[in-house]
């Protein structure tokens, strides 16, 4: 069995794999880039993202590179307590919004005992994985969390601001690019910020998507037909599990399939994998 997992590992080296893993209603998304980078942006509301882990991630490999928390709520980080109990994680890039959770600040302290780089998220900052590959922070920028913010709290050894705003006003975009192949990673983030960020001139404009995450689980309060029509994505994931709020929207589903956008969800579908390479990329699913 071991010989055999190397000879598919080998077999798809040189080969950066994206995974948006079934944690439920929460988000869980893993990167191994071609250079064998560990990335993960979030990590769902249970264990879950353990099963994917295991199955997508080597067995001996027990370091991941770079871990974002889009922002503090739960249904996004709580499987992390568990991942940093078990992998070293290098570094963590954290929204700069404070939590009153005592499960949050448990996992900040928990990653800080452990030596991990702790960073906060701003506009601007970008991650070079390779010559090829980078990671660009779209959102929160600096102005926005300073003008929203009431005071300062140490959380650790971090300074993070409080808020009366809504956590999700602070979600971290992500704009992933290999080559020619693009995709953002939204968050919660609100429909207002999104199209902000749009219609700025500079942050996402002009982008051509090859994919996305859609905000939010499918909710409307972050993506409307005019945030589709100007991203215009040739694969949207939801990543959503059952739940009681009417995720993923109907109209956005309808919206979808007037774009002719392609779209698959976790909750329907499973992990789903994209692969990107230098001739290209595919995306396949696995229950």
């Amino acid at each position: 069995m071991i010989a055999v997992g190397l000879i598919i590992f080998q077999q798809q080296s040189g080969k950066t794999k994206i995974v948006f893993c079934d944690v439920g209603q929460g988000d869980g998304i893993y990167i191994r880039t071609k250079n064998k980078i560990d990335i993960l942006i979030d990590a769902g509301p249970n264990n879950a993202i353990l099963n994917c882990l295991g199955k997508q991630m080597p067995f001996f490999d027990r370091q991941i590179d770079y871990v974002f928390i889009s922002h503090p709520q739960a249904d996004h980080y709580s499987g992390l307590l568990t991942i940093a109990e078990r992998y070293q994680i290098k570094h963590l890039i954290i929204t700069p919004l404070y939590a009153d959770s005592k499960k949050y600040q448990k996992l900040i302290e928990l990653t800080q005992s452990k030596k991990s780089q702790i960073s906060k998220a701003v506009a601007g900052q970008q991650f070079i994985i390779d010559d090829n590959i980078k990671l660009k922070i779209i959102w929160p920028n600096q102005n926005f969390a300073n003008a929203n913010s009431l005071d300062e709290k140490i959380l650790g050894a971090t300074t993070l601001l409080t808020s009366s705003s809504d956590p999700n006003n602070f979600s971290q975009v992500i704009l992933f690019q290999q080559g020619n192949f693009d995709i953002l990673f939204t968050g919660d983030i609100p429909i207002d910020i999104l199209q902000r960020l749009i219609d700025d001139g500079s942050s996402l404009s002009g982008i051509s998507l090859e994919a996305m995450k859609i905000p939010h689980h499918g909710s409307l309060s972050g993506i409307s037909d005019n945030i589709l029509s100007a991203l215009d994505p040739q694969l949207a994931v939801i990543s959503v599990g059952k739940n009681a709020y009417g995720h993923p929207a109907k109209k956005l589903l309808q919206w979808l399939k007037e774009d002719n956008i392609g779209y698959k969800t976790t909750r329907d579908d499973g992990d789903i994998i994209i692969r990107i390479n230098e001739k290209g990329w595919e995306y396949e699913t696995q229950n």
